[in-house]
């Protein structure tokens, strides 16, 4: 059962670099948005180690809280947001998020002192006060991500139609992986010259640079909402849980997304460690590392943009996978940090095509009016695939594997890069299972020649 997308027009589609006005917007928004969260991201860090958790033993501890505040939200409360962004108006949810995070921010400014305001007398609270306020600020921040992605998922299923999707979401790529390499190094300065306060001020303008941008797009049958409360809230969500379960391509999706994370996470929890004991270099240098990741990642999402729409999106999404595993494997065994630069970049090439091809994938194979159910499947799926590889992977390399050398066909073997040949594996696995289950691809522009529907 194949869900088909009725075609929205885009007059400058083809000539327009942003698609059109609207969805122009939506982006703009959204670019500022991500480059306010990576400020942000870095500067909490900072702070923790630098500030509130100074010269204390539970330093790495409280860094940690701040990720596990981000994650709970997709585990506690995704599963179950989608009824509603299927039910309300998406475009009044996103700006209400907006509001919400904008003032979260702007609350938690004035609660740590960060930002004194000049007519109110406050005391700042102690360091522990200040930590909490902070992981209450993450946490219903990420709540409110939970209503807003899935939602603005959906009105780009509107507004941008099936051969212009790639595109869309190579744009998306291209802002994420440009935050990510830009983020922390803005954050960084800004932070040791003016303290926290001026970063908590650009995340919080950078929703309302959000609001606005979206409270701009014209919108028609994107702004109303899809699916009427016809009854229960139970029913509606076993509703979704029923054609999610039904949907072979969209099984597929979710337990190839859930393989992939399996091995993400390892690489997450352990590349530091890899460049210490297997690159022999140091920590020093674990930003170019990531760096050199983000850069693959932007040269990626400009390709895929321009090439997926010609070589079909499912085979993009498991040809990337493919290739992601296989360089997992070849980065297992450097020895030196030139090269691990290199196969970083390389890798971040087919792995941001994988991310573009994935929204999309979606959208295919999803209701208009069940966008948001399934959504809340994906999302919490891929978080627990992540938390239980980066814990995983943390528990072996410090107990089971700790210290762990042997030799196999006369090839040397560690803990480290034992762990990374696995990851390997488990992506490449995932690539052949989203080859042999995805259903095969015939590009937009393909079925648009043929005057065939899609899938």
């Amino acid at each position: 059962m194949h869900a088909t997308t009725p075609a929205v027009p885009v007059p400058a589609g083809r000539s327009n670099p942003f698609i059109s006005r609207d969805f122009g917007l939506l982006w703009a928004g959204q670019a500022v948005s991500n480059l306010g969260d990576m400020v942000f991201n870095t500067t909490v860090a900072l702070w923790i180690v630098t500030q509130l958790a100074r010269n204390e033993s539970w330093a790495p501890l409280a860094v940690s809280g701040v990720l596990v505040a981000a994650a709970l939200p997709d585990l506690l409360v995704g599963p179950f947001v989608g009824v509603f962004v299927d039910r309300f108006d998406r475009r009044r949810l996103m700006l209400r998020m907006d509001a919400i995070r904008a003032i979260l921010i702007g609350l938690l400014a004035v609660w740590t002192g960060a930002i004194a305001l000049p007519w109110v007398r406050f005391t700042q609270p102690p360091a522990s006060w200040q930590l909490a306020g902070l992981y209450a600020a993450v946490f219903l921040s990420g709540i409110c991500a939970q209503f807003f992605a899935p939602a603005r998922i959906a009105i780009i299923g509107e507004l941008v139609p099936e051969s212009l999707r790639a595109r869309a979401f190579g744009l998306t790529q291209v802002t994420s992986s440009l935050a990510l390499v830009v983020g922390p190094a803005v954050a960084a300065p800004i932070y040791f010259q003016l303290g926290p306060g001026d970063a908590l001020v650009a995340n919080g303008l950078s929703f309302v640079a959000s609001f606005a941008a979206i409270a701009a797009v014209r919108l028609t049958g994107a702004a109303t909402p899809h699916a009427k409360a016809t009854g229960s809230y139970r029913h509606e969500l076993m509703e979704g849980f029923r054609y999610f379960a039904g949907n072979k391509a969209l099984v597929a999706i979710v337990i190839t997304a859930c393989l992939i994370m399996l091995g993400g996470g390892c690489l997450n929890a352990l590349d530091i460690f890899f460049l210490q004991q297997n690159l022999h270099a140091s920590t020093t240098l674990y930003g170019l590392l990531s760096g050199a990741g983000g850069a693959g990642l932007l040269v990626g999402a400009l390709l895929a943009s321009a090439c997926a729409e010609r070589l079909g999106i499912a085979r993009v999404f498991w040809l990337g996978l493919i290739s992601v595993g296989l360089a997992v494997l070849v980065y297992a065994r450097l020895s030196s940090f030139a090269p691990a630069l290199v196969v970083l970049f390389l890798m971040g090439i087919p792995n941001a095509g994988v991310n573009v091809a994935l929204g999309p994938l979606v959208l295919r194979h999803t209701p208009q009016h069940l966008v948001g159910r399934i959504a809340a499947v994906l999302h919490p799926a891929i978080t627990l695939a992540t938390l239980l590889s980066t814990a995983a992977s943390g528990a072996l390399a410090s107990t089971v594997l700790r210290g762990l050398h042997f030799s196999f066909l006369g090839i040397q073997w560690g803990a480290i890069d034992l762990i990374f040949t696995w990851t390997g594996m488990i992506i490449v696995v995932g690539g052949l299972y989203a080859r042999a289950y995805l259903p095969a691809d015939t590009s937009a522009q393909e079925a648009a020649q043929a005057h065939l529907p899609l899938e």
